[in-house]
């Protein structure tokens, strides 16, 4: 059965088109399942890259919360696709909700890799949200708080799209109107089982057709140090239930929520003991000299470079930028997750991996700038520096 089911899904996915998933519905579902923004600074580039990911309705729901989401994913990513092996879980568990608006909802942390200094983790919810017109009664309406500004709608579905859509004519044209959104959705919190909230820093988000939404949820590298090389991390996601009331009577706005916090999704995920490298060399940009160091993974690197008592020198305006670009010995680039300078004398610059782990890396610096930008010559104008494996 599942063969059959592997078939349908590979023959689906050659067929997926990828749209950009906007950054605000993502930010939109966590304020709405009543969590705290996160504290520490998150970049969204995995999330400004999510899409849509069509998969055949005739697929059983039962069967794909069982697939793993990083082999799902690799179909377009090498990243993913050479880190699928690792990523299997002994034992998943599901979270099963029914409500009176969504039915059933099911949620699921399907696979995760932990190397013992980074982790990811996937996971999917089946039925996760809903929404329809309504015209509030006096009940409703005596709950409602005036706005003063128009709330943002960030379709994820075409359900949501059409009936938006609708919603920003009707307030256009001054008519009444009032939605409802309906949701379950996870928290942007990942909690141990000793009560550690693990800082999370980008997330993949694809929905498909049939209902799901699929994402790999990945974090700050190295994890914080008593998560660090350990034999297992137990981990828990809460999800939220609420709900979303909007109203507009031809001249204002008025909304009213409610929150409520349901089971947490919760796997044991165990260390793979993939290998983690350590590179080191030195070099000068400008006249200032510098040493470098990269600790890297199949996963993610991370680039430490110590300044000779100096900083780079200050470009002239915002638009310029400096890149640090990090290069394997196939000559594959890294991709920047995170720029930090700073601490003076001192800059801090997080990469994706490729996947596997590097044998030799080579970093070169050069300053970017908007408009048109020959990369490729100032690729080959810059002082590449080898860096090279530390035993």
């Amino acid at each position: 059965m599942k063969n059959n089911i592997r078939s349908q899904v590979d023959a689906d996915l050659s067929k997926v088109t990828w749209t950009m998933h906007d950054q605000y519905a993502v930010m939109n579902r966590i304020r709405e399942g009543g969590n705290e923004p996160v504290k520490k600074k998150v970049s969204f580039v995995a999330v400004l890259a999510a899409a849509i990911l069509a998969i055949g309705a005739t697929v059983a729901v039962a069967e794909m919360l069982g697939f793993n989401i990083f082999e799902l994913f690799g179909k377009t990513d090498e990243r993913y696709k050479e880190i699928a092996p690792y990523t299997v879980l002994e034992q998943t568990s599901e979270v099963s909700v029914s409500t009176v608006k969504l039915g059933t909802t099911v949620a699921s942390i399907n696979s995760a890799y932990y190397d013992g200094q980074s982790l990811m983790v996937g996971y999917s919810i089946q039925n996760d949200s809903c929404v329809e017109e309504i015209m509030p009664d006096e009940a409703l309406f005596a709950k409602m708080t005036k706005v003063e500004e128009l709330p943002f709608l960030a379709p994820s579905t075409d359900e949501e799209a059409n009936l938006f859509r609708k919603w920003n004519q009707f307030v256009s044209d001054g008519k009444p109107i009032g939605i409802s959104i309906y949701s379950i959705s996870p928290s942007d919190h990942t909690i141990t089982d000793e009560g550690v909230d693990i800082p999370p820093c980008m997330e993949d988000v694809r929905k498909g057709e049939d209902g799901i939404e699929y994402s790999i949820r990945e974090y700050e590298t190295p994890l914080p140090e008593e998560l660090q090389n350990l034999d297992h991390l137990t981990l828990n996601i809460r999800l939220a239930q609420s709900a979303r009331w909007y109203y507009f009577d031809g001249m204002n706005c008025y909304t009213y929520y409610e929150w409520q916090e349901l089971e947490p999704m919760k796997a044991t995920v165990w260390n793979t003991n993939a290998e983690i490298k350590t590179f080191a060399g030195s070099g000068q940009y400008e006249g200032i000299e510098y040493k470098a160091s990269v600790r890297a993974s199949a996963v993610n690197a991370q680039l430490e470079m110590r300044l000779d008592g100096e900083s780079l020198p200050q470009l002239p305006d915002h638009d310029h930028w400096y890149e640090f670009q990090l290069t394997d010995e196939t000559g594959k680039e890294l991709r920047i997750q995170e720029y930090d300078d700073r601490e003076y004398g001192k800059i801090l610059v997080r990469y994706e991996g490729t996947g596997k782990i590097p044998s030799e890396l080579t970093l070169r610096i050069f300053v970017d700038h908007e408009g048109e930008f020959d990369k490729d010559a100032a690729i080959r104008e810059a002082q590449p520096v080898v860096l090279t494996p530390q035993k």
